[in-house]
């Protein structure tokens, strides 16, 4: 009997041993598989007594591998020749941006069964680790942990620094920083320079005028802060309070002295430290102190101011003229003369102007007028008066005439109250006849005209 017609499988082989003829009773076929394949079935078969197979001729499938799946975060893309996962099949894996590969990129079911490497894994990128910068703070949220792709940090300074950079950095799929990490600067303050006369002395913690920087002022001999001795940069950038300035010092204001006059030079201001002022007086007016003054550095004068005082001469009322004569005295060949002055600026000082008269009599030798010089000394020598020689002859005449007339009258009188008493007598004894009186022969030489 003949049994049905065989052949190898898809992907296998057939080995018969035919006793009675190929396919006929009693032939026994042996089946295998390639590599890679599996038979889907019993190996062999025999056609038996009734024609049929023993069992029917079995398949060759192919092995297949582990169901594989994408990783989180990537993809997978496979090649199948036989079937999903089975023999031969190829598969490749790529990861989402931001993802790198842990492992090779492909794998392949081998004829084993298996895969000829394990899947890789996509695990995220990561950048560098952040830390804050000095004096300042960080921020940072990691959605796939930290310091990984998308990691975003963000960057604030303490009080009085500044952010230099990107306030917010983001990690990106290439591993870098969106930007270097910010630093935090001292806040600035404006330049500040030590005010004319003056000098400036600074401490800077953190730089030149920065923040925490403290200036202390001072000023020059002859000059006064005015304002605060000290300022300090703020976190806000700005100094706490202005420069002060260097204003000199100044003395009381001074008027020239009466009667006279003052130059002042002044290198600073008008009468100020170092003002220097040379003081001078008018004709006739003497200095009282010296005739410089210069202002210190304490704002004080060196010395009051003096004052122009008149220059003043002799005292001429000790030359009074002596007492004028007495008729019954000789008069002195010389007198004192009398003395009328006019003093516009004292008594018997610069510009006093005297003048000297004489008694009758006499005549003024000498100026008729003396004025006060400014150097303190009169005009001239003080004149005397000179008795006048014809005055003086007259004036013994006169004299004469007045003894010899006052004797005549005495001489008068004397006989005329001799008279009256002979006549008393005589009317006593008889009857007197003036007729016959010695007053008819006789006269008075005293009055006899010459």
């Amino acid at each position: 009997l003949q049994c049905d017609v065989l052949t190898s499988p898809p992907h296998g082989s057939m080995n018969c041993s035919d006793l009675h003829g190929q396919f006929h009773y009693g032939s026994q076929c042996l089946f295998s598989c390639e590599e890679g394949f599996l038979l889907n079935g019993l190996a062999d078969t025999e056609c038996t007594s009734l024609g049929t197979w023993s069992r029917r001729a079995p398949l060759c499938l192919a092995q297949q591998c582990d169901v594989l799946t994408s990783p989180p975060h990537g993809s997978m893309n496979c090649s199948d020749l036989y079937g999903q996962f089975h023999y031969g099949s190829q598969c490749l894996f790529s990861c989402e941006e931001g993802f790198l590969l842990n492992g090779l990129a492909d794998t392949e079911c081998t004829s084993l069964g298996t895969w000829s490497r394990r899947a890789p894994l996509c695990l995220v990128v990561r950048c560098g680790p952040l830390s804050p910068p000095a004096m300042g703070n960080m921020s940072c949220v990691d959605p796939l942990g930290a310091s990984s792709f998308t990691s975003s940090c963000g960057f604030s300074c303490e009080e009085g620094y500044l952010l230099r950079g990107d306030t917010n950095l983001t990690c990106l799929s290439t591993g870098q920083w969106t930007n270097h990490t910010p630093a935090c600067e001292p806040l600035q303050c404006d330049l500040l320079t030590s005010p004319p006369h003056g000098s400036m002395n600074c401490s800077d913690l953190h730089g030149q005028f920065h923040y925490g920087s403290q200036c202390l002022f001072s000023c020059e001999e002859g000059f006064l802060l005015n304002g605060l001795a000290d300022t300090e940069c703020t976190s806000l950038g700005t100094w706490s309070r202005r420069a002060p300035l260097c204003l000199v010092r100044h003395c009381p204001l001074l008027v020239e002295p009466w009667r006279g006059w003052m130059n002042c030079t002044h290198p600073h201001s008008p009468f100020s430290y170092s003002s220097h002022c040379l003081l001078q007086c008018n004709e006739g007016f003497l200095l009282t102190g010296a005739p410089t003054m210069h202002c210190n550095a304490l704002g004080v004068w060196s010395q009051d101011l003096p004052s122009c005082q008149v220059v003043q001469c002799e005292n001429l009322l000790h030359r009074l003229p002596s007492p004028l004569p007495t008729p019954s005295s000789t008069p002195p060949p010389t007198l004192g003369p009398s003395m009328n002055c006019s003093h516009s600026l004292g008594e018997f000082s610069f510009s006093s102007l005297c003048l000297f008269t004489c008694s009758k009599g006499y005549y003024l030798n000498g100026t008729e007028e003396l004025s006060c010089t400014s150097e303190g000394q009169w005009s001239d020598l003080v004149p005397s008066c000179q008795r006048n020689i014809t005055s003086v002859q007259e004036s013994s005449r006169m004299l004469v005439y007045a003894v010899v007339g006052a004797a005549s009258a005495a001489g008068l009188l004397l006989l005329l109250g001799l008279g009256m008493v002979v006549a008393k007598k005589l009317s006593k004894k008889g009857d007197f006849n003036f007729a016959n009186s010695l007053w008819e022969e006789r006269e008075n030489p005293a009055f006899e005209i010459s």
